[in-house]
């Protein structure tokens, strides 16, 4: 991971978002490479469990970024108009939420290291929660690198 450009792309995140919600952003690139979006407000047809549509998004930083896409979950208990879509699926527990990983890229290639970042990937995670069905049938894979 190169420290110095996470650090840009982070600070260039936060205030983009600083300009659209007024959610929490924390992330520690020290130790675990993630980031930590709370109170975010997913699209019209998200909810939890309890009938919210805002909740936290976890964005997992690999060791070899830029080189390599970042990893986006959010809160396994969001569903799109009441069922979870083909592009979420179950994976991760920590100590405080269970994670579900979120596909935004059809596969790797859609990543390019000297244009993208976590701007861009937010960009594209906004598309896929706007229309997660017509994503996913668009590119006809989870973009998941097991596909």
């Amino acid at each position: 991971m190169t420290l110095a450009r996470t650090l840009n792309d982070v600070r260039e995140l936060k205030q983009e978002l600083q300009e659209e919600f007024s959610g929490r952003l924390q992330y520690d690139l020290s130790e675990s490479r993630e980031i930590r979006i709370d109170g975010f407000a997913f699209p019209d047809g998200w909810q939890h469990r309890s009938g919210g549509r805002h909740g936290p998004l976890l964005i997992e930083i690999p060791e070899k970024y830029p080189e390599h896409p970042p990893r986006v979950y959010i809160a396994d208990d969001m569903r799109y108009n009441g069922s979870r879509p083909q592009c979420m699926a179950p994976a991760r527990v920590d100590s405080t939420a269970e994670w579900a990983p979120l596909s935004l890229l059809g596969n790797q290639r859609a990543w390019n290291p000297d244009s993208d970042s976590l701007v861009t990937l937010f960009d594209q995670l906004e598309r896929v929660l706007s229309n997660p069905i017509g994503i996913e049938d668009q590119k006809g894979n989870t973009g998941d690198s097991n596909d």
